[in-house]
C-alpha cells in the first residue's frame, strides 16, 4: 500500500469546518466570495512561481527543537515566533496555505469532502507518473490547472481534485500536508500574540540567503 493510501481522508469535513470557523487575519480577508478566493489563489502562485525552487524547506526538526528551548516568552508567543523562523514561507507551507484555501472555500459553500479518499487513490495511479518528470513549479501549475479548467463547471468537483492534487503533490515532494496545515491553522490562533512583542523583536533569526 502506498503513502497516498495511507493517508486518513475520513475527517476532512471536521477539518473543512475547523478551517472555516478559524477567524484569519491579513489576505484572509478577502475570502469571502468566488473573486476573493481567486486573487488568493493567483498571488499564491505567483510567489511560487517567481521563486520556484528556489524556495527553501521548511526546517521540521529545528522548529521541533526549538519549541523545546527554554524562553521568557508565553507559549503562543513562541509558537509563533518559532513557526516564522523555521516554517512559514517555505514551498511546505505554502502548499498548506493552498489547501487551507481550498478547505475554507469547501467550508463557506459546505461542500461534502467525503468522496476525496476514493478519488484520491483512483487519481495516484494516473497522475503519479506524470507529476514525477516535473519540477515544483510545473508541479503547481499542474495542480491548478485543473481548477482553471473551463470544462470542469462544479465547484465541488474543482475544489476536490484541486485536494487531490496537492495531497498528490505533498506525497511527491515527502511532505506532510496534513502536519503543515495543522501548524499554520495554530499560528494562526497564536499569530496576534505577536503584536504584543517588541517592535525590534527578530522573529527572523533564522538565515533565509
Amino acid at each position: 500500500m502506498n503513502r497516498m493510501q495511507m493517508i486518513d481522508t475520513a475527517h476532512l469535513n471536521a477539518l473543512r469546518d475547523r478551517i472555516y470557523n478559524i477567524r484569519f487575519a491579513g489576505n484572509w480577508k478577502l475570502l469571502f466570495g468566488s473573486i476573493g478566493y481567486n486573487l488568493y489563489i493567483a498571488r499564491q502562485l505567483i510567489k511560487v512561481w517567481g521563486r520556484g525552487n528556489e524556495m527553501l524547506h521548511t526546517d521540521k526538526s529545528g522548529f521541533t527543537k526549538a519549541l523545546l528551548m527554554d524562553h521568557a516568552l508565553s507559549d503562543e508567543e513562541w509558537f509563533a515566533v518559532q513557526f516564522s523562523n523555521y516554517v512559514k514561507d517555505t514551498r511546505e507551507d505554502m502548499l498548506a496555505c493552498m489547501a487551507i484555501c481550498f478547505f475554507h472555500w469547501a467550508g463557506r459553500k459546505q461542500l461534502d469532502l467525503s468522496g476525496i479518499s476514493k478519488s484520491l487513490r483512483k487519481d495516484y495511479s494516473l497522475a503519479k507518473d506524470f507529476i514525477g518528470k516535473l519540477s515544483f513549479n510545473e508541479d503547481i501549475n499542474f495542480a491548478f490547472s485543473v481548477f482553471f479548467n473551463r470544462k470542469v463547471s462544479s465547484l465541488q468537483e474543482k475544489v476536490e481534485s484541486s485536494l487531490i492534487c496537492l495531497f498528490l503533490l505533498a506525497e511527491k515532494h515527502n511532505i506532510d500536508l496534513l502536519w503543515h496545515i495543522d501548524k499554520r491553522l495554530e499560528y494562526a490562533e497564536c499569530k496576534g500574540a505577536l503584536r504584543k512583542l517588541p517592535v525590534n523583536f527578530n522573529t527572523r533569526c533564522r538565515n533565509r540567503l
